[in-house]
């Protein structure tokens, strides 16, 4: 759950990629213009 919502608190997307005997495996995927968001976000946060 913690996961999630900082993947998503920058705008992208975790999934489950595999889980078997071995152990599990979650794929992040993050927009390309991830410092344009984080930028904005930043400038929101300030005022």
């Amino acid at each position: 759950m913690i996961a999630r919502d900082l993947v998503q608190g920058h705008g992208g997307e975790i999934t489950l990629h595999k889980s078997d005997e071995l152990g599990t495996t979650f794929r992040l995927a993050f927009p390309s213009n991830i410092h344009e968001i984080m930028g904005a976000a930043a400038e929101r946060a300030a005022g």
